[in-house]
């Protein structure tokens, strides 16, 4: 990308000074640490070029030894996800080598991992959250979801266009005496359900917390009206929440696990939690791979099957680093904390959690992505999301392991009609999935598969070819004596060009005053053109140049060896007898 673009060397770092000179007077913190962002924009860039790099790297590769002339769409896609090469660029380099992308078939990969991908918060809400009326609301609204997933409360204010209103029949906004549905925050996100009195029944579909730290609900209404004063009964979707805790909690354990594995050094970047699994950004210094992914996945199963009960503690900020709780500490907190322990884990965690480890079930990590310089994402789930997530995870895998052995019976099917017996056997493997090693098992299957597949070709070629050159009749049996000239002229099919010019050396070896034509017509009506002659009287070179330029083509050679083609081949038995008829007139 970079000698595409003419860039030789990181030039980010340059902007660096720009950038704080304009927004020191807001970000202060920017001017002390130019000298980290700098180094860090320049890891990133130098991390970048060498990932685009690699990624060129492979795709020349696909480019050489493809003769399909097609990118499949398997192959953009992981240039896009391993290397973070964008498949325009990847659709550009085929254009120029004369090569085609199968896009319908990326954009189904594409669809598949978005799928697999934690889904993000909607981009937007209607409600501006830093509006006057919100920022100057301080009623209190107790939440109360820690111990509750249901109760009797009161409607307080209700919300509908930036104004407050005496009641909704649609879609609006809310805020509850006591309110057990979790707002948005720390990662995890927020709680669905129901709210219902004798007048209306109401949605919960999303709730938000406000600027003065009350849960503020979005709510759309089914039937009837809700009031501004209303006693009303609240129902949080308890199957949905229990699934957020299991995850939630999953996410203590893996952090834990990940500085056991790893190291202290390892340091939480971000976090989502929600209903179908978690995802977990975080700092490391290192290299990853599949086993240490897997080493992982049991220390965090072993920590579930501890069954350690969940304590919750309210501290002061200094007792809980005393007690080496994990936390984003540039974050703000209050002078009391609440602390979340899980045996060894200790973690700063307003959220949602289990009462005891075991109640997570089984965690599986379903995949491990390096999002650029020292920072990974992990993605897991549990419970009954595990064989899922993971059959999306192995799909791209699966799916080419069918591709290629739908390859494989096609090679044995033309082995067979041409009286050659091969051997291959591979069985696939459909079962459940349980953990992160069930996707490498398809992962490493596909590359055996791509080795015995790559062995059948070439014993398929060499049988095929063995074949070729021991069975002449084809072509003495045609032979003819024109001008005193030894002629075997034939049109054969699906020849490799190399078994052409053997048996044009065998032929030539066992008869003189020889002149040999081969010309192989494949499925799509190009033509390869092979001459070889002993003989004085013939010019190989001249009589491959002109049939070839007659099949729209091009080629030439000595007068004892030539080589060409075309890509039309519609009137080549024409041109061969024209060449029987021009021998004829040899002198």
């Amino acid at each position: 990308m970079g000698r595409r673009l003419q860039i030789n060397h990181p030039f980010m770092e340059d902007l660096v000074d720009v950038v704080i000179n304009k927004y020191c007077s807001i970000y202060p913190d920017i001017s002390a640490n130019k000298t980290s962002i700098k180094e860090r924009i320049v890891n990133e860039e130098v991390l970048f070029e060498k990932t685009l790099a690699s990624g060129e790297k492979r795709l020349e590769e696909l480019l050489s030894n493809n003769e399909s002339k097609e990118i499949s769409g398997l192959d953009a896609f992981k240039l896009y996800d391993t290397y973070g090469f964008p498949v325009e660029l990847t659709m550009e380099y085929a254009n120029e080598a004369g090569f085609t992308v199968n896009k319908e078939e990326y954009e189904k990969y594409m669809i598949a991992q978005k799928e697999m991908a934690r889904a993000g918060r909607k981009e937007s809400n209607s409600m501006n959250l830093q509006n006057e009326l919100l920022i100057n609301y301080k009623e209190p609204s107790k939440f109360v979801g820690y111990e509750k997933l249901g109760n009797k409360t009161t409607v307080m204010a209700i919300m509908k266009d930036d104004k407050f209103v005496d009641s909704i029949d649609d879609e609006g906004y809310i805020f509850l005496a006591e309110n057990p549905f979790y707002a948005e925050s720390g990662g995890q996100i927020y709680d669905t359900g129901y709210i219902k009195n004798d007048d209306c029944k109401v949605e919960v579909i999303d709730v938000i917390k406000a600027p003065n730290s009350q849960h503020l609900l979005h709510v759309k209404i089914l039937s009837g009206t809700l009031k501004k004063g209303s006693e009303v009964l609240t129902h949080v979707l308890s199957e949905r929440r229990e699934d957020i805790m299991h995850n939630h909690s999953a996410t203590h354990l893996l952090q834990k696990s990940l500085q056991q594995l790893l190291g202290d050094n390892v340091h939480q970047a971000g976090s989502r939690v929600d209903d179908e699994g978690f995802r977990f950004d975080f700092n490391y210094h290192g290299r990853l791979n599949d086993n240490l992914v897997m080493k992982l996945e049991n220390m965090v199963n072993d920590k579930v099957n501890e069954a350690n009960d969940t304590i919750i503690s309210y501290v002061s900020l200094e007792e809980a680093k005393k007690q080496g709780a994990m936390a984003l500490f540039e974050d703000k907190y209050g002078d009391v904390v609440r602390m979340v322990k899980m045996g060894d884990s200790v973690e700063l965690c307003a959220g949602t959690h289990v009462k005891n480890t075991k109640d997570i079930g089984r965690v599986a990590i379903i995949s491990l992505i390096n999002k650029g310089a020292d920072t990974f994402r992990i993605e897991g789930t549990t419970n009954e999301n595990i064989d899922k997530m993971l059959r999306m995870a192995a799909k791209p895998y699966y799916d080419e392991i069918k591709k290629l052995l739908t390859k494989a019976k096609n090679i044995l099917s033309i082995a067979k009609e041409n009286d050659i017996e091969l051997e291959f056997e591979f069985n696939l493997e459909d079962k459940e999935l349980t953990s992160y090693k069930d996707v490498i098992f398809y992962k490493e299957s596909l590359l055996e598969l791509k080795e015995q597949l790559k062995k059948l070709e070439k014993e398929y070629l060499e049988a095929k070819k063995k074949k070729s050159v021991s069975d002449l009749k084809a072509f003495t049996t045609n032979m003819e004596v024109i001008s005193g000239v030894k002629v075997m002229i034939a049109i054969v099919e699906n020849y490799e060009v190399d078994i052409m010019k053997q048996i044009a050396d065998i032929l030539c070896n066992k008869y003189d005053d020889c002149f040999v034509l081969l010309a192989n017509v494949n499925a799509n009506n190009n033509v390869n053109i092979i001459a070889k002659s002993n003989s004085d009287k013939m010019n190989c070179g001249a009589i491959v140049k002109e049939l070839s330029i007659k099949c729209k083509g091009n080629g030439g050679g000595s007068k004892q060896f030539a080589q060409g083609g075309g890509s039309h081949a519609e009137d080549i038995s024409k041109y061969l007898s024209e060449i029987k008829d021009d021998i004829k007139n040899v002198a």
